[in-house]
């Protein structure tokens, strides 16, 4: 059992998803546990600091002998260089500081935020992954069969192309950005993250052309997601569409239950197939990832993998009453336990 635990760095913008883990999980260890839970509440940076080289939480000096473990979750998305600085100043003075079980390392997190990165890693474990290609210039526009999606490498919104003149007019938009070190209105990024205000672009940001995958199976569209927790796997679910060539499936896109059933089955029947796949996956994973995936004639081909706790329940509990086995490793203990699990098994 845990002794204390510091979330740094919400994942999620409503309070409700701190870490992503929930807040009800938040007051259950409370309340419940021996444990002692501490978490940011700002989904952007953290108000954890070092003044006078020691740990401070807003402006309160912590009691460092309440706590053994750190979790580092956040959105890469939603953090500026300026306040990574701020994160990497906390990771790296607790790193030398204490003896804390340090879970999510930021090294690990800051190369596989990057999307060429992380499917080079995947690559050269022969894991399968979509074609994609770094732009350097215009001319590299051509590197990669159409239709594909165009996008910085560190953040999750692209957009879909389907010929040179539309790729040619976003990469001018994303060739802007990333001269002027700033967002550029017109990107869809900017309305959804006005009032973040960014002062600047992330670290090593890059644009990249990755292939679009048409997984339809004549009956429907699925994408799929996995959450580990220490290299065990804990949550699992396939989204359905029964519209042909979606770039993206929501969880308001899933109506038909039939379809969704059946798309749980098969990703059950996918992962037992591609044990050692998964198991390859998890190790090169983070210690709280989700990680996406499409599944093409039955084989996963990955997509990303996002720095969570688990996953948002909130926003799929929703689904598990059409499949309650969804929510078996659910339990509130069950996430504390692996947590408190000190090694990755073999």
């Amino acid at each position: 059992m845990k002794k204390g635990i510091l979330w740094i760095g919400r994942k999620g913008r409503s309070v409700e998803s701190i870490g992503f883990a929930g807040k009800e999980f938040m007051r259950w260890i409370n309340k419940e546990t021996p444990c002692t839970v501490l978490a940011d509440t700002v989904y952007d940076s953290t108000q954890f600091s070092i003044k006078e080289n020691c740990l401070y939480f807003r402006d309160s000096l912590l009691r460092m002998s309440k706590y053994d473990t750190v979790i580092f979750t956040f959105n890469a998305e939603w953090i500026t260089k300026e306040n990574y600085k701020k994160i990497e100043e906390v990771y790296y003075w607790i790193k030398e500081n204490t003896e804390w079980e340090i879970i999510n390392k930021l090294p690990d997190f800051r190369r596989d935020a990057q999307k060429e990165k992380y499917f080079s890693q995947l690559k050269i474990n022969n894991i399968q992954v979509p074609n994609y290609s770094v732009i350097n210039k215009k001319e590299d526009l051509l590197g990669v069969k159409f239709p594909y999606l165009l996008k910085f490498n560190n953040i999750h919104q692209w957009k879909k192309v389907y010929n040179i003149e539309e790729a040619e007019e976003y990469y001018k938009l994303l060739s802007e950005s990333l001269r002027k070190d700033q967002l550029q209105e017109g990107l869809k990024y900017y309305e959804k993250f006005s009032d973040i205000k960014f002062s600047s672009l992330q670290y090593d940001t890059k644009i990249i052309a990755v292939e679009f995958i048409d997984n339809f199976n004549g009956k429907y569209c699925s994408a799929s997601s996995v959450s580990f927790i220490k290299g065990e796997m804990f949550y699992q679910y396939s989204l359905c569409c029964p519209e042909r060539g979606v770039d993206a499936i929501h969880i308001a896109d899933v109506t038909n239950f039939d379809f969704f059933r059946s798309g749980q089955l098969e990703l059950e029947e996918v992962i037992n197939s591609n044990k050692e796949t998964f198991k390859r996956v998890a190790r090169l994973s983070l210690d709280t990832a989700k990680i996406d995936f499409l599944i093409v004639d039955g084989k996963p081909v990955f997509l990303e993998q996002g720095l969570k706790f688990g996953t948002s329940f909130n926003a799929v509990r929703s689904l598990e009453s059409h499949y309650p086995k969804m929510k078996e490793k659910r339990s509130h203990q069950n996430m504390l336990n692996m947590i408190s699990r000190r090694s990755y098994e073999s």
